[in-house]
């Protein structure tokens, strides 16, 4: 997710709108609630690209550390505490649902009965994180990850329609909630799939055979000191008082040495920060199948729901 991608997100969360005027120059209105955190102003012109900013007079170039983003983050994170949003989706019985379900549980030879089947409320935390990644150059990227509450696993398929999801402020369902989210098993979920992604990025950023370079250099240089001071310490008639200062220095270069080794490391490797930004609860109504999988004499009962904006399966 581009920083263009979570400021528009967030301006529409927090109750404002934007237009696209021109290329990548946006005008925004925010609610006038929010006046005071903008020195009394709630129309913008705002650009994310430089030189966009820079030909159009009063635009605000937007991006990490400006006060436009700053703002809108600080108000984003108290806004969506609590709040939830509700997929505007009709859920209806889907056609040859036993054998679809058959089909995605892969039970083979198996047979599955449907016991009941009802609409139901399922719950997602779509999590937005800051990944900084830090190594002769600074890297920041805002990623949002969307964790299936029922199973407390990463959903890479509602990423790409999320387009379906917008607020009902005058919704009334009477469905059922499938389960309270657990928001520390939602954030662990996320950090976990956001690291695997960051150590992604850092072999791309990292180069191993500069580092190795490096390492090979300094041990190198450190060696050849150390072997040039044991040869002063074997030499004949030296004093007890040398022998015992050559040791000292024969221990201090060995320290100097590995710390030389790691401040390479330190410098050439990358260093990952995660910061969370904010968590928004989406309720999407989905169809809630009960039913009984019978496999030669063994018979277990199982819940699998379906996802009528994903469209798929799961339990």
């Amino acid at each position: 997710m581009t920083i263009e991608q979570y400021i528009l997100d967030a301006i529409e969360i927090i109750g404002g709108i934007y237009q696209n005027v021109d290329y990548n120059l946006y005008q925004v209105i925010l609610p006038d609630t929010y006046a005071d955190m903008f020195q009394d102003r709630i129309e913008f012109i705002i650009s994310f690209d430089a030189e966009v900013a820079q030909e159009n007079d009063g635009c605000e170039l937007v991006g990490f550390g400006s006060s436009f983003f700053d703002a809108i983050n600080s108000i984003v994170k108290k806004e969506t505490l609590g709040r939830l949003f509700l997929a505007d989706v009709e859920v209806n019985e889907i056609m040859n649902a036993e054998q679809k379900i058959k089909n995605f549980l892969d039970i083979g030879r198996g047979n599955i009965n449907i016991i009941n089947s009802e609409a139901t409320l399922c719950m997602w935390g779509r999590v937005y994180c800051n990944l900084k990644l830090i190594t002769d150059q600074k890297i920041e990227k805002i990623l949002d990850v969307w964790v299936n509450c029922q199973n407390n696993q990463v959903d890479t398929s509602l990423s790409h329609n999320k387009n379906w999801l917008f607020e009902r402020e005058d919704a009334e369902f009477n469905y059922k909630v499938a389960c309270i989210p657990d928001i520390k098993l939602m954030l662990k979920a996320a950090i976990d799939y956001i690291g695997i992604e960051a150590s992604k990025l850092e072999k791309e950023l990292l180069n191993p055979k500069v580092l190795e370079q490096n390492v090979v250099q300094v041990k190198s240089y450190y060696d050849d000191l150390m072997a040039e001071n044991e040869k002063r310490m074997k030499r004949k008639n030296i004093t007890e008082e040398k022998l015992s200062e050559l040791a000292s220095k024969a221990k201090a270069l060995e320290i100097e040495k590995n710390k030389k080794v790691e401040d390479i490391y330190y410098k050439l490797s990358v260093q990952k920060e995660i910061i969370l930004q904010y968590i928004i609860t989406y309720a999407i109504p989905c169809m809630k199948y009960s039913i009984s999988v019978v496999n030669r004499s063994l018979v277990e009962n199982r819940v699998v729901y379906y996802n009528p904006i994903g469209k798929y399966f799961f339990e």
